[in-house]
C-alpha cells in the first residue's frame, strides 16, 4: 500500500588502492545518485566509515517506497565509479523491502592523495 513505510536501505562503497588493500572511505569524497523505478531522484545521504576494524566502507542510505530495480550512480571525487551505474532490485518481503547490500569498487587511478 502507498501508506507502507520502508525502512532505510543502504548500499555501500568500498575504495580499493592499487596494491588491492582496502582504504578508509570519507563520506566527503562520494557523490551518490539513486533514481527508483519510476526514474525519480531519491535523497541520499552518504556516511563515513564508522573507524572500527571491521568497516571501511562508506554507506549511502536512502529511503524508497517501490520495489523493484533502482539505479545508483556513485563518483569518488567527480570521477564515475569503475562497473557503475548499479541496478540493485528491492523486494517486497515480511518486513518491507530487502536491505541493499552491493559494493563499488574504486581503481587506483581515482585515488590521487
Amino acid at each position: 500500500a502507498a501508506s507502507d513505510v520502508y525502512k532505510r536501505q543502504r548500499f555501500d562503497v568500498a575504495i580499493f588502492d592499487s596494491f588491492n588493500n582496502q582504504a578508509p572511505c570519507i563520506a566527503g569524497s562520494i557523490d551518490a545518485t539513486v533514481t527508483n523505478p519510476t526514474k525519480q531522484v531519491l535523497a541520499t545521504t552518504v556516511g563515513d566509515a564508522d573507524g572500527s576494524p571491521y568497516d571501511d566502507e562508506c554507506h549511502v542510505f536512502f529511503r524508497t517506497d517501490q520495489v523493484g530495480t533502482h539505479q545508483i550512480d556513485v563518483k569518488f571525487r567527480d570521477v564515475p565509479v569503475p562497473g557503475g551505474p548499479f541496478f540493485p532490485k528491492l523486494f517486497r518481503g515480511t518486513k518491507g523491502v530487502a536491505d541493499v547490500k552491493s559494493r563499488a569498487r574504486l581503481i587506483a587511478l581515482a585515488i590521487r592523495r
